[in-house]
């Protein structure tokens, strides 16, 4: 596979990596968007908790937690739908493959070869990357559900822990309520609530936001409270400042309205649209002087067409910093640790008894009988306090919080419970996490379980027909395998969700098999070249003609005077055909003069290639 910009590492714990929603207020939203970013926008490029962090298990024994991955999710927003997520990442291998112009390259030398191919693909982190920024959240699996909410309001507002309440409200309604649509899923039902004072540097005033901040703390708690400030930019600096966000921020994608700050009134009902603007006169009834006073903040507080984060010092962008550091380490991994606690304590007086029960009511009315054929089983709402389940999603905590021998543990044990079950889906998700848990594991004595990984991809796409799940497993497998030099394995686990129904998944795979075959032990160059025309021709479907001309290219130098006259003229007809759709007209002329030069082809496709070269 190709060289990519995150180690496996860094990539897995952000595939799997712990889910924070934002609640924001309709005052604090005007406040991010002086920046032309939302809340959940401004803090997403410092959610990487670079220094460490301390945790306990159950038995009181210190865990270290390093470069912590925090997802945050907007409770605005919901997930986008396929096409949508389809044109998404369709649009990020076009700019990927439009803009990559350092491109590592790799030389390969042999007794009948020497080609110089690219070692990174640049398309491929950008196409992976998206594909895990939209990934909805699975029922069968609590690793993405939400583990706390972040409740934003501005020092602005006339009464900020009024507002703070109403917040707090809106988030157990949106969690508990059986009327609730809402998209996202929570981890357990007392969900922790950060709540975050944003103070406009430029406009609040500093008194008013430290006396807010000692009515929160003595509320909630010092270790749930916290005054985030920002702004401070003064008109006349000129710095020229750091850009993180652009990187995040899909240009193509839908971005949340400008006024799109939540504003909570008296009804809480399920009807009331997050989408529409708090202003209007049909998303809710406004007290004249609650509107008199939001069109006054949005009058005082402009925004600014400066670029993103344009208000923003680098003592902001600390500040920023500090809060996650802050939140994730007094308020998210010690309110995690406090739920695997409670969890081990019901798992091990409930699994028990549950097991016992279940043996003795089969060894009296089952235990004779013959297994009746595997169906496709899962857990409905009815079923979330099951033991199974319960062990499920302490062995997700456990990998949450780095302590992969446990998660490994309890995922193990989940596997053999789901697969006793015939919770087939269930199943599968615990051997994929528990071959990642392996994996994670510095010392780990047990060798990496690809089995596990193969029999869930089996189970992904062939009793569950779910194309995301197994595309997700087999990338983060890929990166596991990539990391033992496991290359033939890693090339036939991606080999079995080629199909034709998708021509940008199986291109991107074909183009990642083709480098696999590149980094064996021995360099496999004819399986290499063979798989990149492949991987040209589905990307060409796919409408991605750079990236189609970049297959085409490396595999030429593979074709090229080995005798294979037919495949070289096939090739450079196709190198010809997409050089000239992207206006590269002379690399179009090369390659059809190729064509007409010493042709072994039949007369009537000579004329073919000679009427394509003088078009040219």
């Amino acid at each position: 596979m190709s060289q990519c910009m995150q180690t496996s590492d860094s990539f897995i714990k952000t595939t799997f990596g712990p889910r924070v929603a934002v609640l924001c207020s309709q005052d604090a939203e005007i406040i991010s968007r002086r920046n032309n970013l939302s809340f959940a926008e401004l803090i997403r490029p410092f959610c990487s908790i670079n220094s460490e962090i301390h945790v306990r298990d159950p038995t009181n024994q210190v865990f270290v937690i390093r470069d912590l991955r925090i997802t945050i999710c907007d409770v605005r927003c919901s997930p986008p739908d396929t096409n949508t997520v389809k044109q998404m990442l369709s649009d990020s291998i076009s700019e990927a493959a439009s803009s990559a112009d350092g491109i590592q390259v790799m030389n390969i030398s042999s007794d009948s070869y020497s080609i110089s191919v690219n070692a990174s693909c640049p398309w491929f982190d950008a196409y992976r990357e998206t594909l895990t920024a939209t990934a909805p959240q699975m029922q069968h699996e609590f690793i993405n559900y939400c583990t706390s909410c972040l409740l934003v309001v501005s020092s602005l507002h006339p009464n900020p822990i009024e507002e703070f309440a109403k917040l707090s409200k809106h988030q157990n309604h949106l969690q508990h309520s059986a009327q609730s649509d809402h998209s996202l899923r929570w981890m357990t039902p007392n969900t922790l609530k950060y709540y975050v004072l944003l103070h406009d540097n430029s406009q609040a005033d500093d008194e008013k936001a430290k006396k807010v901040l000692n009515n929160l703390q003595l509320m909630y708690g010092s270790h749930a409270s916290y005054l985030l400030k920002i702004n401070s930019k003064v008109s006349t600096d000129n710095q020229h400042m750091p850009d993180p966000w652009s990187r995040y921020l899909n240009k193509k994608s839908k971005r949340a309205p400008e006024s799109n700050g939540i504003d909570i009134g008296s009804n809480l009902s399920p009807s009331n649209d997050l989408n529409a603007d708090p202003l209007s006169a049909a998303s809710r009834e406004v007290h004249p002087d609650d509107q008199t006073w939001m069109k006054d903040l949005k009058h005082n507080v402009p925004a600014h067409d400066n670029g993103y984060g344009c208000c923003l010092t680098l003592a902001d962008h600390d500040n920023l910093r500090n809060f996650m550091f802050e939140f994730a380490s007094s308020g998210l991994v010690p309110h995690i640790e406090k739920t695997i606690r409670n969890f081990h304590e019901q798992i091990a007086s409930r699994k028990g008894i549950h097991r016992s029960l279940f043996r003795a009511t089969k060894t009296f009315f089952g235990g004779g009988k013959a297994a009746s054929a595997p169906t496709l089983k899962t857990y409905g709402m009815a079923g979330a306090e099951s033991p199974e389940l319960q062990v499920r999603k302490i062995a997700d905590l456990y990998f949450l919080c780095q302590m992969f021998e446990y998660a490994y543990q309890h995922y193990h044990a989940a596997k053999k419970d789901f697969s006793n079950d015939q919770a087939w889906l269930h199943a599968a998700g615990a051997s994929e996490m528990a071959a990642l848990s392996n994996f994670m594991q510095t010392r780990s004595q047990r060798a990496y379980p690809n089995h596990y990984v193969e029999s869930a991809i089996d189970t992904y796409s062939v009793t569950c027909s779910d194309d995301y799940l197994s595309l997700r497993c087999a990338l983060v497998s890929l990166e596991c395998l990539r990391q033992r030099g496991m290359y033939s394995e890693a090339a036939s686990q991606l080999l079995r969700l080629v199909n034709e129904s998708d021509d940008l998944k199986s291109a991107i795979l074909l183009e990642q098999i083709a480098q696999c075959f590149l980094r064996t032990q021995r360099p496999l160059l004819r399986k290499f070249a063979f798989h990149l025309v492949l991987a040209g021709h589905r990307f060409g479907k796919a409408s991605q003609r750079n990236c189609a001309l970049l297959c085409y290219n490396s595999a030429l130098q593979v074709y090229k005077n080995s005798g294979w006259r037919l495949a070289e003229d096939h090739i450079n007809f196709t190198i010809g055909r997409q050089s000239f759709n992207l206006q590269q007209l002379d690399v179009a002329s090369v390659s059809f003069e190729q064509l007409i030069k010493n042709s072994q082809q039949h007369p009537s496709q000579q004329a073919f290639f000679m009427n394509e070269y003088l078009h040219v």
